[in-house]
């Protein structure tokens, strides 16, 4: 702290400590304008990057649709998988029944079945 001498009659005067807040000997309109202009742009960047991100989402999106079947065409295919399952079974059992036939007629400790081929 401070002291001084004000009137010589008086006794000893303190000074009043500032603040780290504002008060008024520290205030002008030159530094609020440019606190204010700093908020501004501040906020524009904020705008800014809010924009793009929208814009990269809506894109996104717009792929994630595009990448959707149908409820018809997602139908069609699973009736097709389905179809195709089934014939691959059925041939997987007439072929092994096939293999196996000469195994099972002529076959002995040797295959047999190569000359069938």
């Amino acid at each position: 702290m401070k002291t001084f001498n004000v009137l010589e009659d008086a006794e000893v005067a303190v000074a009043m400590e500032q603040g780290s807040g504002r008060d008024h000997t520290d205030w002008s309109w030159k530094s609020e304008h440019k606190e204010a202009k700093d908020v501004v742009i501040a906020t524009e960047e904020d705008v800014d990057t809010a924009e793009d991100s929208l814009l990269n989402a809506k894109v996104k999106y717009e792929d994630v649709l595009s990448d959707i079947l149908s409820p018809q065409l997602e139908h069609q295919r699973n009736c097709q998988l389905h179809r195709e399952e089934e014939i691959n079974l059925y041939y997987q059992c007439t072929q092994n029944d096939i293999n196996n036939y000469a195994l099972m007629h002529f076959g002995g400790v040797k295959r047999s079945y190569p000359r069938w081929v």
